[in-house]
C-alpha cells in the first residue's frame, strides 16, 4: 500500500495504485504531492471581477475598489475563496427587500427575509447590506416579488422564498431558502414575481404561469392556485405579474391583462 504512511502534503488525499499512488489535492494546492502552491490570480484570470488579487499560500484575497460589493467566499464554497468584487448592473425592489446582479453575473440581495426571499440559506435573516446568494455566476435576470423571488441563470428559471400557494412553481408548497430550479429546460427568456404568483417566457414564445390565482392572475379561466408552471394559450414577448393580475404583450404587440 504505497498511501500508507500518506505521503500527500496539505490535506491532499492518497489514491494507492500498483507500486504508485496519486493524490487528490485541496484547492490551493498542486503537485505530485499537493506540496506546491497553487497561484489562483494567475490560474483564474479575473477572479476577483473587479477588484484586484493576491495569491497567498493554499488561498487567495482581493482588494475591492470603491463603489463595488465584495463578499467573503471562505465559509460558503472552499473552491472560490476569497472576495469577488463588482458593480451592480441591473436591480429589482420587492415589496421590502432588494435584488440586484453584478457585471460579473454575481447576485445579491438585502432587506427582509421573514420568507427567506433572499436566497441566501439563512433562517429568515433580515441583512442590512448585499448578502450574495449562493457562489454561481451567470444570473442574467432576477425579480423580488413580496415574499418570494425569481431569477434567471444559464436560461434556467429559479424561485426561492415563500411557497404557500405555490408561487416557486416547483409542485410542492414548500419554502426555499436557496435558489430552486424549475425543471431542466434551460430556453426560458424573463421571469416576473409578483406578489405570491409568477410568470416566465421561453425562447419559443411560451408564456407560464404559477402560484396564486384567486382572482384569476394565471390565466388557466379559473380561480384554484397552480404549483407548476401553467402555460398561457398565445405567443409572447413580455409578461409582468402584479399583486393580484398580471400583464402581457403578445408577438403582435397587442396588450393583454
Amino acid at each position: 500500500n504505497d498511501c500508507s504512511p500518506n505521503p500527500c502534503t496539505n490535506g491532499g488525499t492518497c489514491v494507492d495504485g500498483v507500486n504508485s499512488y496519486t493524490c487528490t489535492c485541496v484547492v490551493g494546492y498542486q503537485g505530485a504531492t499537493c506540496a506546491d502552491d497553487t497561484n489562483e490570480c494567475t490560474a483564474t484570470p479575473g477572479v476577483c471581477g473587479a477588484g484586484s488579487c493576491s495569491n497567498s499560500v493554499g488561498s487567495y484575497s482581493c482588494s475591492c475598489p470603491a463603489n463595488t460589493i465584495d463578499e467573503e467566499y471562505a465559509n460558503v464554497d472552499l473552491t472560490k475563496r476569497g472576495t469577488v468584487c463588482g458593480t451592480l448592473a441591473l436591480t429589482s425592489a420587492g415589496a421590502d427587500y432588494s435584488c440586484g446582479i453584478t457585471t460579473n453575473g454575481a447576485l445579491f440581495c438585502w432587506g427582509n427575509n421573514s420568507f427567506t426571499q433572499l436566497g441566501d440559506a439563512s433562517n429568515a435573516i433580515d441583512r442590512w447590506t448585499p448578502v450574495r446568494v449562493g457562489t454561481d455566476t451567470g444570473w442574467t435576470a432576477v425579480d423580488a416579488g413580496t415574499d418570494h423571488t425569481c431569477g434567471l441563470r444559464g436560461g434556467a428559471p429559479y424561485c426561492w422564498g415563500r411557497n404557500n400557494v405555490g408561487q416557486l412553481g416547483d409542485g410542492t408548497s414548500t419554502p426555499r431558502s436557496i435558489p430552486w430550479q424549475l425543471g431542466v429546460l434551460t430556453t426560458w427568456t424573463s421571469v416576473s414575481a409578483g406578489d405570491s404568483h409568477s410568470c416566465a417566457i421561453d425562447s419559443s414564445d411560451r408564456l407560464y404561469c404559477w402560484g396564486a390565482n384567486d382572482y384569476g392572475q394565471i390565466g388557466n379561466n379559473g380561480t384554484a392556485f397552480v404549483n407548476t408552471p401553467y402555460q398561457v394559450a398565445g405567443s409572447w414577448q413580455s409578461v409582468s405579474a402584479g399583486s393580484a393580475h398580471t400583464c402581457a404583450i403578445n408577438t403582435l404587440g397587442s396588450t393583454y391583462c
